[in-house]
């Protein structure tokens, strides 16, 4: 099983050496897991799919969501909270 709460890489950066280098791990990602697709009985997404950019992984790769909506299922959030109650703690 594979659980993951983020999918792709992107650049920090405009900087065409670091978009450059995010692709190409992208690419081998996506490779990998169209090579072996058995290495995996479940790809688990924690969070929804509102929460993964439309961008693409890269220049002639997919987009990172279209793709994780392909290879991932989505688990929703697996600890509901507010995240208001971590900042207003009483002392």
């Amino acid at each position: 099983m594979f659980l993951t709460d983020f999918v792709g890489c992107l650049p920090m950066e405009e900087n065409e050496r670091e978009a450059h280098l995010c692709a190409d791990r992208n690419a081998d990602d996506i490779e990998h897991v169209a090579r072996f697709p058995y290495v995996r009985d479940a790809a688990i997404f924690v969070g929804n799919p509102d929460d993964v950019t439309e961008k693409p992984f890269g220049p002639g790769l997919p987009g990172i969501r279209e793709w994780t909506d392909r290879n991932f299922s989505y688990a929703g959030y697996t600890l509901p909270f507010d995240p208001r109650d971590f900042w207003t703690r009483k002392a």
